[in-house]
C-alpha cells in the first residue's frame, strides 16, 4: 500500500511539472514606429499571433491573411511575365528562444534567401506586449515593431509561465 501511495505522489509531481508553459499574444498589429499601439488591421489579417512555448524554447508567429489582401499583393507584385508571385495566405515562422525571464523573451531564426543569410531577432516585452523584430540582411539592419492587443492580460504573465 505504501508503494502505491509513493508511486501516485511521484506520478502527480511529474505530471504537474510536465505541463506545457505556453502563452499566446493575439490581435497583433505591425508598424514601423516604435510607440504606435493600434488594432490589428482586419483588412489584412484574419489572425496575427505569437505563441511562446517556454518548454520547447520556441516562439511561433502565425499569420493568416485575408483573401482580399492576398489577391491585392499578388496583383501588385506580378512578375514581368504576368504571373503572380503566389503570395501566401498562411505563414508560420519559428524562432528559437535564446533568453527568457519574467518580462522578456529574445528569440532568433535564420533563413537563406538567394544564397544570402538573413537573421531575424525578436525581443518580446511582456509589460507592454510589444515585439521588436530586427532583420539583418547583407550588412544592413531593419526594424519592425508589433503591438499585441490580445492575450497575456497580466503584466507579469511570464512569471506564471516560467514559474518565477
Amino acid at each position: 500500500m505504501k508503494k502505491i501511495i509513493i508511486f501516485l505522489i511521484c506520478f502527480i509531481l511529474v505530471a504537474s511539472s510536465a505541463q506545457a508553459k505556453v502563452i499566446i499574444l493575439s490581435n497583433c498589429s505591425e508598424t514601423d514606429e516604435k510607440f504606435t499601439k493600434g488594432e490589428m488591421d482586419k483588412s489584412q489579417f484574419e489572425k496575427n499571433e505569437f505563441v511562446i512555448n517556454i518548454n520547447q524554447k520556441l516562439v511561433k508567429n502565425n499569420i493568416i491573411r485575408t483573401d482580399s489582401y492576398v489577391k491585392n499583393q499578388n496583383e501588385m507584385f506580378k512578375n514581368s511575365d504576368g504571373t503572380s508571385p503566389n503570395f501566401n495566405k498562411i505563414l508560420s515562422n519559428e524562432y528559437q528562444i535564446e533568453y527568457s525571464d519574467s518580462k522578456f523573451v529574445k528569440a532568433k531564426r535564420n533563413v537563406n534567401l538567394n544564397n544570402s543569410d538573413v537573421k531575424f531577432t525578436i525581443e518580446i516585452n511582456s509589460k507592454d506586449k510589444t515585439i521588436t523584430e530586427t532583420t539583418d540582411y547583407k550588412g544592413r539592419s531593419f526594424r519592425n515593431y508589433t503591438y499585441c492587443g490580445g492575450g497575456a492580460g497580466n503584466k507579469d504573465f511570464l512569471n506564471k509561465i516560467i514559474g518565477k
